[in-house]
């Protein structure tokens, strides 16, 4: 019997280690990573990452992640939100060939995911690496060209698609087992939503 998608998938997650990437990875991660950590911290020059840097200050929560350019640690969920909403602010984050803004809020998982661990940087390439091939490969099917049919269609890939490669990349960083790396993966997809309606509402 063949096994699921969701099985291989979350075989692979689990599998991924640092020697089987390619010698540029580390290269190329860093270059998104810089690039996203620079339109966080402007990001939170601006209304939107001021908003949502006092909304999360508000929440509380025990301190594991830093808020870029917020002065204050929070837990790694909403550390990650806040960072990477301000990394989007201003639209002018890293754009994927394959149409989407996808470096920012995996950077912005990695390192506050990566914080909260103690993890190496060794263990957050590939955490990244992996939850950007995940967003990659699910991305394909949505292309027609040059364009993402999904955003034709009325729905914004950007605000689904990374969820799934988020979920892989703390997966793998928090070092999950298959099961929990499947739940993980199916915790995603129920949460996955995002359409063109609402887009700047």
């Amino acid at each position: 019997m063949t096994a699921s998608i969701t099985q291989q998938l979350a075989e692979w997650i689990v599998g991924a280690k640092y020697d089987d990437l390619p010698p540029i990875s580390a290269q190329r991660v860093g270059e998104r990573f810089i690039d996203s950590l620079g339109v966080q911290c402007a990001g939170m020059s601006v209304k939107t990452g001021q908003v949502i840097a006092d909304w999360v200050r508000s929440q509380g929560g025990a301190p594991q992640a830093t808020v870029l350019g917020g002065g204050f640690k929070t837990t790694a969920t909403f550390a990650t939100l806040a960072n990477a909403t301000a990394g989007h602010a201003l639209e002018f984050d890293d754009i994927a060939t394959f149409s989407g803004h996808y470096a920012n809020p995996l950077t912005a998982a990695a390192l506050a995911v990566g914080e909260k661990l103690g993890a190496s940087g060794k263990d957050v390439i590939v955490g990244w690496m992996v939850g950007w091939e995940v967003i990659r490969q699910t991305a394909i099917p949505c292309m027609d060209g040059p364009r993402n049919t999904l955003l034709w269609r009325g729905w914004f890939n950007q605000g689904f698609q990374p969820t799934l490669g988020v979920a892989a990349l703390t997966a793998n960083l928090m070092g999950l087992d298959i099961t929990r790396t499947r739940m993980a993966l199916a915790n995603a997809a129920s949460a996955m939503g995002g359409v063109m309606k609402n887009r700047g509402s």
